[in-house]
């Protein structure tokens, strides 16, 4: 029998239990589910804010980089703080020092809780005068093209210009291939001015330490295979006797100095080391990257290859500052050969010619048995030797080429002190 309120009839039903906890489960999820997307979107928002600030910082350590590229005259070992936007949120540090024949140069950016550092090796384009095939210093006779000799790009010569000729029973060249771009007198008001001789490098063969490293630089007591960011003080190993570099591996910042003769054999393993001492010889068949040092002689193995960017120096205040060149053996950067102002001495660079230079090389005195070349050279007189005689300003079966270099090459910039910087390399 069914109830019947007095008031109208109507029929008042009961909610069950199940059917309130079902309702407050849906709710709880609801909830739980609209908390989730809160957060979400709170932590979203947090990691792109983050995002962006981390990207800002990369930003500024970039625009540091980008401040010391455009600041050559910045002096060495000066901290440079910079507030970039002017808000005292954006804080950038830079500094440059020396490494060798290049420079580095190291900017830190901080913003809030982010940090972000850069090192780079710095290396310039070619100033005008590195940027023609060949220019000779001397005007006392015309260059001498035998063989299969050719220039390739523009050439700054002597007044008395260039010639096909021969030697014993060596072939004459057609008179066309001798040079494909201009053939300019080094007298002509147009022809670019070669820098003055390369003062970095007496420091260097004097061994002068201080003058361009840091005071915090470290010392390495024994030879080991270390591998040494540059993030990091240097480390120097440095010998007071003659000494031998055998069966190790060696890379980063990293110096080796020798007061006296200093051997590389072939199975040692450098990356980006500087080496010093009065000779350097570089055994046969070694392969690595290094920048060589010396106050008198280097010695460059037959089948050794230095990788870029690598430099090969030789300065003398004494006596004739020597670079040597063997068989199949390549040098990918720099080779110079210089004596100080009014030195009576005359620097040498000797090539076997089936040696190769790939990028500048640069001669105060004797490029003799040029052999081949894809870059640009500088010197003051050629020299064609053998057994019996020599030959000056005499080209022999050789190939200097300035077009085979890529438009974009950094070189030293002690050579292009006009020229624009670039990033040679990120360094670890």
């Amino acid at each position: 029998m069914r109830e019947t309120s007095g008031d109208g009839g109507y029929s008042s039903q009961r909610v069950t239990a199940g059917a309130l906890s079902l309702v407050l489960v849906i709710g709880i999820l609801v909830s739980t589910i609209l908390l989730g997307l809160v957060l979400f979107y709170a932590g979203t928002r947090t990691l792109l804010q983050q995002h962006r600030i981390q990207l800002q910082v990369q930003q500024n350590t970039r625009s540091g980089i980008a401040y010391l590229l455009a600041t050559p005259t910045l002096p060495y070992f000066q901290r440079v703080d910079l507030d970039l936007f002017g808000s005292g949120d954006d804080s950038v540090v830079v500094e440059k020092r020396p490494w060798g024949i290049f420079d580095l140069v190291r900017a830190r950016a901080s913003k809030n809780n982010f940090r972000d550092s850069l090192i780079g090796l710095v290396g310039s384009r070619f100033d005008p005068s590195g940027q023609v095939a060949l220019y000779i210093a001397n005007d006392d006779k015309p260059v001498s093209m035998v063989g299969s000799s050719q220039v390739v790009g523009d050439a700054y010569l002597p007044t008395l210009g260039i010639r096909s000729a021969y030697l014993g029973t060596q072939e004459l060249p057609a008179p066309t291939k001798l040079v494909t771009g201009r053939t300019l007198p080094r007298t002509t008001a147009a022809a670019p001015a070669v820098p003055p001789p390369l003062t970095c490098l007496q420091q260097y063969a004097a061994l002068d330490l201080s003058a361009w490293l840091p005071a915090n630089s470290q010392t390495l007591e024994k030879l080991r295979s270390v591998e040494r960011s540059f993030y990091r003080p240097p480390l120097v190993w440095l010998q007071t006797q003659p000494a031998t570099i055998r069966a190790v591996t060696l890379s980063g910042q990293i110096l080796l100095v020798s007061t006296h003769k200093l051997v590389i054999e072939a199975d040692a393993h450098l990356d980006n080391v500087v080496v010093m001492a009065p000779v350097v010889v570089i055994k046969a068949g070694f392969h690595g990257r290094l920048q060589v040092f010396a106050r008198d002689t280097v010695e460059i193995g037959a089948d050794s290859q230095l990788a870029y960017p690598s430099a090969v120096c030789a300065f003398s205040t004494t006596g004739v500052a020597k670079v040597f060149l063997a068989e199949r053996s390549q040098v990918h950067g720099v080779v110079i050969a210089a004596n100080p102002p009014g030195s009576a001495a005359t620097s040498l660079v000797r090539m076997h010619q089936s040696s190769r230079v790939v990028g500048q090389l640069h001669v105060e005195g004797v490029l003799e048995n040029c052999g081949q070349v894809t870059g640009t050279v500088r010197c003051r007189q050629l020299l064609y030797s053998t057994i019996a005689s020599f030959y000056e300003n005499y080209l022999v079966d050789a190939t200097i080429d300035r077009e085979q270099l890529p438009a974009d090459y950094l070189t030293t910039p002690r050579l292009n002190p006009q020229a624009g910087l670039g990033i040679l390399a990120w360094l670890p």
